[in-house]
């Protein structure tokens, strides 16, 4: 069978070719239908956009049509070499995507017996076919020797299917006998820049020259440019128009009108990207651009998608030039569209060329998915963000991750950049991708990087895409390692390298500074000259073209070397009664008497215990230790690990081995005393049985999630346990750690061996909270210092097992308060601000019902100016404990409202008099100086005048308030001159006043009368010649609103007012 040679995709015919001395048997493109002469069996032509050219020989397979077979008709050979060229496509009949590789088989093959034997040319299976959606052209050749000179020979392609439901496209059949020259083979794309490609090819025989074509994609050879060189397989085309796409061509020359049909086309471009498309975890330089105020809102629903122009073009692949994608809510986005259909799932070898940062079926309830186009051309970025986007099924409130796709113009590199990759919730097993296929598919190469996978997105914030020449080898293994070497090997990259630079050095170390490099020309290396038990990093690099081009980043991966002094093997372990026995094997590997045993550590400690956190033990050199430990616990389940010494040096702790000690307290009287610490322990219950009458005790069936009773009232593997109750008398008890299902009692026991003496204080069977069907439960009002007994079953009757138990005590404080709490109303307070020494994950409960109260968080607006009482109550099973708060509401200070006082020169006033509306007493007057004054009674100034003093008054609580009273001293009178003549000796007490005022004027022979009114001016009431010097006058002004009330006092020679303050 001859080597199958897989040249880029092709979507153009390939034409005749310029030939020499050479017979053309077929050149096909089936435009024209069946040609004549063939004999087809199922096989028909298609015109499909799936076909090569314009059409094809096509068949639909599946499991009812099987098999489908197209033949030529005859030809003479003239005892050449025939060489053989066709294009195929296998895609899915319903969704036009690669199939996978088990599809079938497709034979070409040939017969010159008339059909009476058969021999294959080529098949293509899945060992070789690659899935693609697009075409791949095949090239073969078939010697004198299998078609001698006058044979009659005849070709026949033969498809036969194996799985799925695929279309079969063959096209651009070529069969060209060539007289002396052979095909080149191997027509390989080094490199291409702005304006010039590099090739290599393979001779197909002992020929020097080769004819070499190019030009526009899609050109007929012998239209092209040409050009021929001599013993050089490796040629550079140079003067290529930038930003272009070319076809390219060569055929040996192997003499004079003795040329080979034409090796190609490979299809390059200028536009000077990388042939390959790799990958890393590098993050875009602006890290992660929320658009999600800024973008644009394609307003997906669920499994809906949107096309979407981006304003500049990229390519993709090598292959495509992008404008038009196709954005999914299923977090997709499909290239070259604008009506692609958002996928759901499945590797990327099965997807449309497209962007898949997170390909799983998301909902639509909450977020969005936005784009935007950001920064200036020529270095513009497309974003489209998927944001706060919640799983199927979803719900308004449902979790939700965030992420996003950045496509730059200037290099054609893609990112992906999650924000938050965590749903959380009931979504918790697809954080992280762990329900996404993550990747890229495209014409040329499709990448997986996760496929419903949480490892990949837990370690990294990114995904970057990017082009080069030279990628990273893949598939690092570590052969084997030493104490001081190990042997590496990996595989060649998507350019299939041959050579590679290898860096290592210890573990973190920069390759780029630091480390030791070798070379190689094999996908092997030793690396040699290392520490024992120390970890080390290698860096692998493809040479692509040794001391030009590498690949950069390289393949990285670790290893760690092995001891000096050898592990340990074989370790096997046995127990009895508080007592572990060991053995073990040990050989000296790094050489005789190098590194000798001396000794060896012996480390246990209970289920899961963290290494060298438990008890060593020194050994001697002898292979074997007994360890007697009375702390061992009857059934307790232990790990072991032991180390080897070497003098100073020792190897790694071998292990854990799993032991467990003898099951003793399958027995109430050799019961086992728990801890009350927290601590987890490991019991195994296999082989435990009841005892005489202990039935008689089991727990009543009050149901699984109670804590004084099981679920069904049955003992059958019962093992015993005491505990002393701790201080506070409450105590947990858990079996949660391990989840065993199993179940437990607590009893208050006189006589251990007297079942009749057994009380019952707490059972439970599954966790109180529903979450494990392990007991988990607390017991409360044990008195401190006593014993009790902890029975644990099973609760199957036929299953036993590893199970845990853990009891701590339960200590609850809801701490003490530091003192009421002042607020102002419409404040809100924290009530914790006024705690210290509580525990957290207590519940605040408020006294008096209001409306707004939630969690510690008091608003006090709207609510009445007194104290307010809470209780913070803290609880932990069956404990709890309480403390109180008290929150005292002020009202808003309040110095009332401005106002104007008129009085004389040199006249007495309380400045209150000037002030209405609601007043607190007791705050501050400062004169028109702003000095604070002693109180509100003053004396006007003798210079006419307008004066303003302030009134501030301050709760303590509120902030302060301020009024102003304009204190108008008149320059028409002057009190010394007038007033002290009349009211000299007139008093008016007390003021302010809680109802009566009293008037006095003792030693004045006047009479006056008075007029009492409000501020507004109203009278209330009157009296004439009421105030006399030789008597008091009451005025009652019981009944009225508190306020600032006038009295007017006056006779036919004087008049003066009065201000007075009613409480």
């Amino acid at each position: 069978m001859k080597k199958l040679y897989k040249l880029l995709a092709c979507a153009g015919l390939i034409l005749t070719p310029l030939l020499g001395n050479s017979q053309v048997f077929v050149s096909e493109d089936f435009n024209s239908g069946i040609p004549a002469g063939w004999t087809v069996n199922g096989f028909g032509t298609s015109t499909s956009g799936n076909a090569c050219g314009s059409e094809a020989l096509y068949e639909n397979l599946y499991s009812s049509v099987t098999t489908a077979d197209a033949s030529t008709p005859t030809y003479t050979a003239d005892g050449g070499q025939i060489d053989i060229s066709f294009n195929y496509k296998i895609v899915d009949y319903f969704s036009n995507t690669a199939t996978t590789g088990d599809w079938g088989v497709l034979t070409l093959e040939h017969t010159i017996d008339g059909g009476a034997t058969w021999v294959a040319d080529t098949v293509i299976d899945q060992t070789n076919h690659i899935p693609a959606n697009t075409c791949a052209t095949v090239t073969t050749f078939a010697t004198a020797v299998e078609i001698p000179q006058g044979s009659n020979v005849q070709w026949r392609f033969a498809a036969a299917w194996n799985n799925g439901d695929f279309d079969l496209y063959i096209d651009d059949v070529s069969f060209i006998e060539s007289v002396t020259c052979p095909l080149p083979s191997g027509l390989t794309l080094n490199s291409a820049d702005l304006t010039s490609a590099t090739f290599t090819w393979t001779p197909g025989g002992t020929e020097g020259e080769w004819a070499m074509e190019y030009g526009a994609t899609g050109f007929t050879p012998g239209t092209g440019t040409s050009s021929l060189t001599t013993n050089n397989v490796m040629e550079t085309i140079s003067g290529l128009t930038p930003n272009m796409f070319y076809d390219f061509y060569v055929r040996a020359a192997c003499a004079p009108n003795d040329t080979s049909i034409y090796a190609g086309p490979i299809t390059f471009n200028t536009y000077n990207q990388g042939s390959f498309m790799d990958w890393n975890a590098d993050c875009p330089t602006g890290g992660f651009v929320d658009i999600s105020t800024t973008g644009t809102d394609l307003a997906l629903a669920d499994d809906g998608e949107a096309g979407v122009t981006i304003p500049f073009s990229f390519l993709y692949q090598g292959s495509q030039l992008i404008t038009e994608v196709s954005v999914g809510n299923n977090g997709d986005i499909k290239l070259g569209t604008l009506t692609g259909n958002t996928s759901f799932s499945g590797n990327m070898a099965n997807q449309v060329d497209g962007l898949y940062p997170w390909l799983d079926d998301l909902d639509s309830e909450t977020g969005g998915v936005f784009y935007e186009t950001i920064g200036t051309s020529p270095n513009q970025v497309f974003i489209v963000q998927w944001h706060q986007r919640c799983n199927f099924s979803g719900s308004v409130g449902a979790p939700n991750v965030t992420f996003q796709v950045q496509i730059e113009e200037a290099t054609g590199e893609i990112y992906y950049v999650y924000d938050d990759p965590v749903f959380g919730g009931s979504f918790s097993g697809d954080d992280y991708g762990g329900g996404a296929d993550i990747g890229i598919a495209g014409p040329n190469q499709d990448i997986d990087v996760s496929n419903n996978d949480m490892s990949y997105l837990m370690d990294n914030s990114c995904i970057h895409f990017f082009y080069t020449d030279c990628p990273n080898p893949v598939n690092f293994t570590v052969s084997y390692t030493t104490a001081n070497g190990a042997g590496i090997t990996w595989d060649a990259g998507l350019a299939s390298e041959a050579n590679w630079t290898i860096i290592y050095g210890p573990a973190g170390f920069d390759p780029a500074v630091t480390g030791t490099t070798i070379t190689s020309g094999t996908n092997v290396a030793v690396l040699s000259g290392l520490d024992d038990l120390t970890q080390y990093d290698v860096y692998i690099y493809a040479d692509c073209n040794p001391g030009t081009l590498q690949s950069t980043g390289g393949l990285m991966g670790t290893f760690t070397t092995l001891p000096n002094c050898s592990d340990v093997t074989g370790l096997n372990t046995a127990t009895a009664v508080d007592s572990l026995f060991t053995d073990w094997s040990w050989t000296e590997s790094s050489g005789i008497g190098t590194y000798p045993s001396t000794g060896f550590n012996v480390q246990y400690g209970p289920l899961g215990f963290n290494l060298y956190s438990g008890t060593t033990v020194n050994a001697d050199n002898n292979f074997t230790d007994t360890t007697f430990d009375a702390t061992f616990m009857a059934g307790g389940v232990y790990e072991v690990y032991v180390q080897a010494v070497c003098g100073t040096d020792t190897s790694n702790y071998v292990g854990p081995i799993t032991f467990t000690m003898p099951l003793t307290n399958d027995s109430t009287c050799l019961a086992e005393t728990l801890p009350v610490d927290g601590t987890p322990y490991a019991f195994d219950n296999t082989g435990a049985t009841t005892q005489v009458n202990e039935n008689t005790i089991a727990p009543p069936s009050t149901g699984y999630q109670t804590s004084d009773g099981w679920g069904n009232s049955n003992i059958d593997f019962t093992t015993w346990f005491t505990f002393d109750a701790p201080a506070s008398g409450n105590v947990q008890i858990s079996g949660t750690d391990i989840g065993f299902d199993g179940q437990v009692a607590v009893y208050e026991v006189t006589d251990c061996g007297d079942f009749s003496t057994y009380t019952l204080l707490g059972a439970n069977d599954d966790a109180l909270d529903g979450s494990s069907g392990a007991p988990d439960f607390s017991i409360c009002g044990l008195t401190p210092g006593n014993t009790y007994y902890l029975m644990h079953d099973s609760w199957s009757s036929f299953t036993t097992g590893v199970y845990s138990l853990s009891l701590r005590e339960i200590v609850v404080d809801a701490g003490a308060t530091t003192g009421i709490i002042n607020v102002c109303t419409g404040d809100s307070v924290n009530l914790f601000d006024g705690m210290t020494g509580q525990d957290a994950g207590g519940v605040w409960y408020e006294m008096i019902q209001t409306a707004n109260f939630a969690d510690s968080i008091f608003p006090s607006a709207g609510l009445a100016y007194q104290v307010f009482d809470f209780e913070y109550v803290v609880t932990d099973g069956c404990a709890a404990d309480t403390s109180m708060q008290q929150v005292e509401i002020y009202g808003p200070s309040s110095a009332g409202d401005d106002g104007t006082l008129t009085v004389c020169q040199n006249e007495p006033l309380n400045l209150l008099n000037g002030l209405s509306g609601n007043v607190d007493l007791g705050g501050t007057w400062f004169d028109p100086s702003n000095a604070p004054l002693a109180g509100a009674d003053i004396t006007a100034s003798g210079i006419p005048g307008q004066f303003n003093y302030d009134y501030i008054t301050d709760n303590g609580v509120c902030p302060a308030d301020t009024a102003n009273v304009v204190v108008n001293v008149s320059p028409s009178c002057d009190y010394l001159n007038t007033e002290e003549l009349f009211f000299g000796e007139m008093n008016v007490y007390p003021n302010p006043t809680n109802g009566v005022v009293n008037i006095t004027n003792f030693g004045s022979t006047d009479v006056f009368s008075y007029q009492l009114t409000d501020v507004k001016g109203s009278a209330i009431s009157g009296k004439t010649a009421a105030i006399t010097g030789s008597s008091t006058t009451e005025i009652d002004l019981g009944g009225l609103e508190a306020g600032i009330y006038l009295i007017e006092v006056y006779n036919d020679s004087a008049r003066k007012t009065f201000r007075i303050v009613l409480q």
